[in-house]
């Protein structure tokens, strides 16, 4: 932690920056694409139950919605590596250059093949059970199953035992695979090499690797927690002594602030998670050939 508390505010501005314009510009895009994709092909709403009759009877339309959701991979996967490099970036000089990160970031995207973009979607899709907790990512936090077909597995005892197994599965796997990203921007290897490195280092450090991650989690979640309930009893304390409006204001204040906190410890999270993985393969970011700032 004491490596993100040296800079954090370039890690704090990085993460609320990217994010901030992938939530009020490239999702609100996709969005109205997905919506005149559906009005052109004249197609009332998209849901799980009709997506197989899209498929069958307007093939049209489902290679456009499929073409729409491989671009929400590629930003998925843009979006976790502009952050690596924006991370590694400001470890090495200790300041935020955008320039030189999206210089940087277009290199690499460069060198990796379609092949490869396929294995990296597929990899997003295996760790989807670990990477809410240690990475926020607009493009795939609303990706879950399902209320409706969630009740019914849970329901139906055979269903529900396959699903938390299928889960478990994919977990594990995660764990093992959690390595090929970081790699990815430290060795300048072919795309197999790199998921049998990552899976050879999670094996001998498997069990470590777990009970750190879980540590980490729950000391920011203790520090997160502390910190909120610290500032709800302030305004606890404020709405007993003040007039409303003054109260309205702390409130609003508190609110704003509660919103920034959960950047910051999500900030911290990432980060402190990345650093901690790093330590397992043995690069330094000053090993990295960043371009140095001028």
């Amino acid at each position: 932690m004491a490596v993100f508390f040296r800079d954090w505010f370039a890690y704090f501005f990085l993460v609320l920056a990217v994010n901030s314009l992938i939530i009020n510009l490239i999702l609100p895009i996709c969005n109205y694409v997905m919506r005149f994709i559906l009005y052109v092909n004249d197609i009332p709403f998209l849901s799980y139950t009709n997506i197989l009759l899209i498929l069958i009877y307007q093939p049209f339309a489902a290679i456009e919605i499929i073409f729409l959701v491989i671009v929400l991979f590629f930003g998925t996967f843009l979006h976790f590596s502009f952050l690596i490099q924006g991370v590694m970036y400001i470890k090495v000089y200790h300041r935020l250059d955008w320039i030189n990160i999206i210089k940087i970031t277009g290199k690499d995207l460069g060198k990796i093949s379609v092949f490869n973009f396929l294995i990296y979607a597929f990899y997003f899709v295996l760790i989807l059970p670990i990477s809410g907790v240690f990475f926020k990512s607009p493009f795939i936090a609303k990706v879950k199953l399902p209320n409706f077909l969630l009740d019914f597995i849970l329901s139906n005892t055979i269903l529900s035992t396959l699903l938390v197994a299928i889960y478990i599965i994919c977990l594990y796997f995660s764990l093992r695979m959690l390595m090929v990203l970081p790699l990815t921007f430290f060795e300048k290897q072919k795309i197999s090499v790199i998921i049998k490195k990552s899976w050879l280092l999670t094996q001998k450090n498997l069990w470590q690797l777990i009970w750190r991650s879980v540590l980490l989690v729950i000391l920011i979640a203790l520090l997160a927690v502390g910190l909120l309930y610290i500032l709800y009893f302030i305004q606890i304390y404020i709405d007993s002594i003040h007039h409303n409006r003054i109260a309205l204001l702390t409130a609003i204040l508190s609110v704003l602030l509660f919103q920034f906190m959960i950047i910051f410890f999500n900030t911290l999270n990432f980060v402190t998670f990345f650093n901690m993985l790093t330590s397992y393969t043995k690069h330094e970011f000053k090993q990295r050939q960043c371009h140095r700032p001028r």
